[in-house]
């Protein structure tokens, strides 16, 4: 079943000349479901797209409360096709980011590559000539997840997943009370290798930033290679630092 569905997975990777490699029998979704052990977790999707990530975290945590965040018109539409009518599921059509108000947002060829970063001229070597081309920019609304937690009295989030194509630390910047203060238990999120957009940080800086928030690195999953080169791989974080007196949660 596994080299079934590997085999067609990979199948438009390779004729890009990539490939999607399995780290082992276990994926970080399993992973994330044994360390998660909260009845009824709060989930943060950012970058929900349309929907498919949201749908794995109902399947594997039913009692799940899903906040769901997409800013581009057409995937947002999607989403709320799927989860509209689902009690557990908050859709928010607005970006995550280091500051509340309105960003330029890129929409490219490939919508799974739509970003608030503008495209590097050097991402075609590694993506494929095209995929990363912006079609039109729009702006869209942005928050922080410091602030929407603050707005819909949220102290805790169980599992903080990010993938929003290089954006992904300035949401954590954004994040900083919450990670600060213990108040998330795990951070899951793409991390991107390759000169794709302009500005994207690097390993290290993600390494470093939530280090300085009491967290650690478990391990990376999920890895697109091009040859012996590693594109981008999935990492999970979770806490290492005894969590501040300050940070108390309410029942």
């Amino acid at each position: 079943m596994y080299k079934t569905l590997n085999a067609w997975v990979n199948w438009p990777l390779r004729r890009l000349g990539l490939e999607l490699r399995r780290k082992d029998s276990r994926d970080a979704f399993s992973i994330q479901s044994e360390l998660i052990k909260q009845p009824a977790p709060i989930i943060f999707d950012v970058g929900a797209a349309v929907g498919g990530i949201s749908a794995r975290y109902k399947s594997l945590f039913p009692g799940a409360k899903i906040h769901a965040f997409e800013p581009f018109p057409e995937s947002f539409a999607k989403l709320r096709e799927c989860f509209g009518a689902s009690p557990n599921f908050k859709l928010n059509q607005v970006a995550i980011s280091d500051a509340e108000g309105v960003i330029r947002f890129n929409s490219n060829r490939s919508a799974l590559t739509n970003s608030m970063l503008a495209t590097d001229p050097l991402g075609a070597d590694s993506w494929g000539e095209g995929v990363l081309e912006t079609q039109t920019s729009i702006e869209v609304p942005a928050t922080t997840i410091d602030l929407y937690s603050k707005e819909n009295a949220i102290d805790r989030i169980d599992i903080l997943k990010l993938d929003i194509q290089g954006g992904e630390l300035r949401a954590l910047n954004g994040a900083a009370s919450m990670l600060r203060l213990g108040r998330v238990t795990l951070v899951y999120l793409e991390i991107i290798h390759t000169p794709t957009y302009v500005g994207q940080p690097h390993f290290e800086d993600y390494l470093q930033f939530l280090r300085g928030k009491g967290y650690i690195m478990l391990d990376t999953y999920h890895p697109v290679r091009k040859g012996h080169r590693l594109l981008q791989c999935d990492v999970i974080f979770i806490r290492d630092r005894p969590v501040p007196a300050d940070s108390r949660v309410s029942p």
